[in-house]
């Protein structure tokens, strides 16, 4: 339903923690989306990770904030296209029914061969590493056929500009 924390702009991560249920103080979610800004850093680095992500298209056309945060939030997911080390698709409704329905999940892969790949997945009271190797390898399936599935990068660069000034 929203785009992934390092990928958020501060305003759009402040609407997203501010309409949560449990929305704590405003300095506290002023914390969050400190640490979260903070946590973007990585993708800037000298030698970052590499970031790929699939997003529904669903999570470009959801409001969040408005439409001044919405326009600011276009522009950041425009900009990070540039960055060599992000790879970024949108899987658009045109698609039709997917692998299978998945909430939102994360790979981590890490250079050193001693340390296996993990699964991160938030859910609504905290969050879970799955570091068996065939739950891993089935998560690994499922994303790699909805990269198959999606929009290639210029392809979803061009349908996210296009829902950025309301074309689409």
């Amino acid at each position: 339903m929203v785009l992934p924390g390092l990928l958020q702009t501060e305003d759009y991560a402040r609407a997203v923690l501010r309409a949560a249920p449990s929305a704590g103080p405003a300095d506290a979610i002023d914390v969050q989306v400190a640490l979260r800004m903070e946590r973007q850093t990585i993708l800037s680095q000298d030698e970052p990770p590499g970031l790929w992500v699939v997003l529904s298209e669903s999570v470009l056309r959801v409001q969040v904030g408005g439409a001044k945060v919405m326009r600011g939030q276009f522009a950041r997911l425009i900009e990070i296209a540039g960055q060599p080390n992000v790879t970024r698709q949108v899987l658009p409704f045109s698609t039709g029914a997917h692998v299978q329905p998945i909430s939102p999940f994360t790979i981590l892969e890490f250079a050193d061969p001693a340390d296996p790949a993990v699964v991160y997945l938030e859910h609504l009271t905290g969050s879970l590493l799955l570091e068996n190797a065939e739950e891993v390898a089935r998560y690994s399936v499922v994303f790699h056929h909805l990269r198959a599935e999606a929009l290639g990068t210029a392809q979803s660069a061009g349908l996210i500009a296009q829902v950025a000034d309301g074309s689409v």
